[in-house]
């Protein structure tokens, strides 16, 4: 490992499950996601979404705050009605 490179030990967010995930980090970016063999439920074993977290993380659409139709939305000033819903 690169004297540069950290592993955070997390649990993935897909479902309900939990599954313990192993996660390499690099300068900020994640590199790699492996399932944590140390997890005492899922012993190392992750799905193919948890497997793909990192890819999924890096996509350039990726959302990082809440939009309504179409623009960010301010938490503080945001207040949702009846026409907000589909």
């Amino acid at each position: 490992m690169n004297e540069m490179d950290s592993t955070v030990k997390t649990l993935c967010p897909y479902c309900g499950v939990g599954c313990g995930i192993a996660v390499k980090v690099r300068g900020g970016k994640i590199v790699a996601v492996k399932g944590d063999h140390d997890h005492p439920s899922t012993l190392g074993a992750i799905c193919n979404k948890g497997a793909t977290l990192g890819e999924i993380v890096a996509t350039p659409n990726w959302l990082t705050r809440a939009h309504l139709e179409g623009q960010p939305v301010d938490r503080k000033s945001t207040r949702l009605n009846s026409s907000h819903r589909t």
